[in-house]
């Protein structure tokens, strides 16, 4: 099950409402699911549009009012409609990608900086003479991309062994990073080790490098945890992944608290997991 289908599935199981938002590659996964479940998505010619609509639908009928926005500007989109419900008294939760400044009940959401640094301890496991590194961005622009950025380098510049020959932005897409795998191998005749933002981009590099039978000299390092990743690992064929936890469970359970007149912590950071060929072998991703 994609992360997508979970989303829609706890949408259709929790609530009649219907979702207001602005389109993107990221949620193709959820506009499939939601469209199979029959849900009613109503496409906003932009997020903050989305979050107006779905402010004025809880405010009329009492109900949760949804809508979804898509990485970097999109997610900031929200801010003002955010601000709009808080200040008029509705409880507002803010699941995985976090809204400017503190305009929110609750936060919930792993910290993208904590798992770059978890990445970059992982690669000193496997290097602790140094070498040299690919970096495969996200978006540039997104929060998360320059999260995942900040926390590996912090790290691996405390080492001097280390030196990142190559850095370009893959757009969290499978195809960019195997295109800009191919210039990496052509320009570079060593490569130790590939860290790549998300898992879609180190499938894309592993790729890449098995074309040219270079795949088992390089290490490859992927986030998010998705099934796919995982099974390569499993075969040898990737080296980690860090698991993106989504905070589905939490968001209900913050959502009763507040239902009950309990008052909900601020900020909830979910922990990642490390998943290599040897750890965790219950986990079989998403």
């Amino acid at each position: 099950m994609t992360g997508g289908r979970a989303l829609a599935e706890m949408i259709r199981l929790h609530s009649e409402s219907p979702i207001f938002g602005m389109g993107g590659f990221q949620l193709l996964p959820f506009y499939d699911a939601a469209r199979e479940l029959g849900l009613r998505h109503y496409l906003i010619n932009d997020e903050r549009c989305g979050a107006f609509a779905a402010d004025a639908y809880a405010r009329l009928t009492g109900r949760p009012g949804i809508c979804d926005g898509t990485l970097g500007p999109g997610a900031t989109n929200l801010v003002t409609g955010l601000v709009e419900s808080l200040n008029a008294g509705i409880p507002v939760i803010v699941l995985d990608r976090r809204a400017l400044g503190d305009q929110f009940t609750t936060f919930i959401g792993a910290s993208n900086l904590e798992i770059g640094k978890r990445a970059a301890e992982y690669l000193l496991e496997r290097l602790p003479e140094g070498g040299k590194l690919v970096e495969l961005q996200g978006i540039l622009g997104a929060t998360a991309t320059d999260e995942r950025h900040r926390g590996f380098r912090e790290l691996i510049a405390s080492h001097p062994g280390f030196e990142v020959i190559y850095d370009q932005p893959g757009d969290y897409k499978r195809t960019p990073a195997k295109n800009i795998m191919d210039n990496a191998l052509q320009a570079h005749p060593r490569i130790d080790a590939v860290y790549a933002h998300n898992d879609e981009m180190a499938i894309g590099a592993f790729l890449a490098a098995r074309a040219v039978g270079r795949h088992r000299e390089i290490i490859f390092i992927g986030i998010d945890g998705q099934g796919e990743a995982v099974r390569m690992i499993r075969n040898g064929e990737l080296d980690a992944t860090f698991v993106y936890p989504n905070g589905a469970q939490e968001a209900i359970e913050i959502a009763l608290q507040i239902l009950a007149g309990e008052t909900p912590p601020k900020e909830i950071q979910l922990q990642t997991t490390r998943i290599t060929k040897n750890e965790r072998p219950d986990y079989a991703g998403f």
